[in-house]
């Protein structure tokens, strides 16, 4: 469902079928501030009761299941009445408005649960056509406008465009969208695609149950606070922020404790400089200093089991998993590898693998070996991990003008995030700032603070505050300018 949103005030049905509608929300105010919708109904005719239930259900399989939206009430209006005012009668289903421009508006909604006069062969399969037509009209009511008005849409959609247009996007265009007049399938039998899932889930939010990744469309997980770094742990993914706090969310869903199952790993003040996933647990830098090592992934900066692993004074610029131990590259230009874990910036059997005058910016475990990113903007690649700033088996994989701001494994290739804004994915390693076979993934205006690999694809933060998860590197900081 390319979802696309709007200001408009009328939205009614013309011919004798039912007709999906979508449409995305821009920077007016359409969409309800709240996350609870009243809703109640103008009369109720004979016979009307068991297609009132049928459209509740729908909607809380499809909006409701699948958004933080909650829709509530259902009984009847009376003067007074708030949220969306559903009329029932023989005519075209309507809404009156977008959004929140239905609050408390009397017959916002219009409602067919007869098809005696309006689509007339609805009569003879009343409860399909009720729940998918429902299912089409809440979508105007959450704030979505029709999908095949969009300029972008498949050339072989030859439906008029039906009420306004709307002036965002949300998704690409969907052509199995509930809103979409072209769906071959009616209402995408109330249905709603991945991109309408996308959509809802954009404007209100993901759901603390029920929700499991996008497989086509990016979502965005997160708008807040700027994310320091990012990690997947277990099956969820943890992310620490730029005002200390660090949350563990099981299912990816909700990195920063708006759901019940979201923990807070770490409550302290100190930044965040590194942190890694490490056998059973998580290895977390600090600004402070100090490095612990937590088995279990909680008490990030000390207590419970955790344990610290370095108490200098040196400041972390990158660290990394690697063979059995770690590989820690500290602001004073050290670069440690311990085969154990502990002492990472020294002594046991830590050692000293590389010292320069150049800060490394990032660093990334690659095949057998490592990528390490310096200020001085050169990249390199070292098989053997003796390398990693050249001679030796070092390869040079970038030698630009542009600084590396993060950098990750994913599939057999490397995604790489610069200073400047850009995203490239090199799928075989090299030319990592474009060229040969390097896809640029993203280019807006933002910097990439922390990208990770979960589920099938990765969740990329950006300045902004914004965290996205994208199933296929399409749209990684999200459609149209990043919504």
């Amino acid at each position: 469902m390319n979802l696309i949103l709007c200001l408009i005030i009328f939205l009614s049905f013309f011919s004798n079928k039912v007709l999906a509608a979508v449409a995305y929300r821009g920077s007016h105010p359409i969409a309800w501030s709240g996350q609870e919708v009243p809703v109640c109904w103008e009369n109720s005719p004979d016979g009307s009761n068991i297609y009132k239930e049928v459209t509740r259900e729908a909607i809380e399989q499809s909006w409701e299941k699948y958004s933080t939206l909650k829709f509530i009430g259902w009984g009847n209006c009376n003067n007074n009445s708030r949220g969306i005012r559903i009329q029932i009668a023989d005519d075209n289903p309507h809404t009156k408005g977008l959004g929140r421009e239905l609050n408390g508006k009397k017959n916002g909604m219009l409602l067919n649960f007869t098809f005696q006069k309006w689509s007339q062969s609805c009569a003879y399969n009343k409860e399909s056509c009720v729940a998918s037509i429902g299912v089409h009209e809440f979508g105007h009511a959450v704030g979505f406008t029709h999908e095949h008005n969009r300029g972008d849409r498949d050339p072989m959609c030859k439906e008029e465009p039906q009420g306004p247009d709307g002036n965002a996007f949300l998704t690409p265009y969907d052509g199995e969208s509930v809103m979409n007049y072209c769906n071959p399938e009616y209402n995408n039998d109330g249905q709603l695609s991945d991109a309408d899932i996308a959509g809802i889930q954009l404007l209100y939010g993901i759901p603390c149950e029920n929700w499991l990744p996008p497989k086509k469309n990016t979502i965005r997980l997160y708008k807040g606070q700027r994310v320091r770094a990012m990690i997947p742990f277990k099956k969820g993914l943890v992310t620490a922020f730029q005002q200390g706090g660090i949350y563990y969310s099981p299912d990816g869903a909700d990195p920063a404790k708006a759901c019940s199952n979201t923990q807070k790993v770490y409550n302290g003040k100190q930044k965040v400089l590194a942190m890694i996933p490490y056998k059973s647990g998580i290895i977390t830098a600090f600004s402070g200093g100090a490095i612990y090592y937590s088995p279990d992934g909680k008490n990030l900066g000390g207590g419970g089991k955790s344990k610290k692993v370095y108490n200098g004074n040196q400041k972390v610029s990158a660290m990394i998993p690697w063979k059995e131990g770690v590989i820690t590259a500290f602001s004073g230009g050290g670069i440690y590898f311990s085969p154990d874990g502990k002492n990472l910036g020294g002594n046991g059997k830590t050692k000293l693998i590389y010292r320069s005058n150049q800060n490394v910016l990032a660093m990334s475990p690659y095949k057998k070996g490592y990528v390490t990113a310096f200020s001085g903007g050169g990249i390199y690649f070292t098989s053997s991990g003796k390398y990693p700033a050249g001679g030796g088996d070092s390869i040079v994989l970038y030698n630009g003008r542009q600084t590396l701001q993060t950098m990750i494994p994913y599939k057999k290739g490397l995604i790489t995030a610069f200073s400047e804004g850009g995203v490239y994915f090199s799928p075989n390693g090299k030319d990592i700032g474009g060229r040969g076979k390097t896809k640029n993934i993203y280019g807006g205006q933002q910097k990439a603070t922390a990208i990770s690999i979960f589920k099938s694809g990765i969740v990329s933060a950006f300045q902004g505050g914004g965290i996205y998860y994208s199933p296929n590197l399409d749209y990684v900081g999200g459609y149209n300018g990043g919504y």
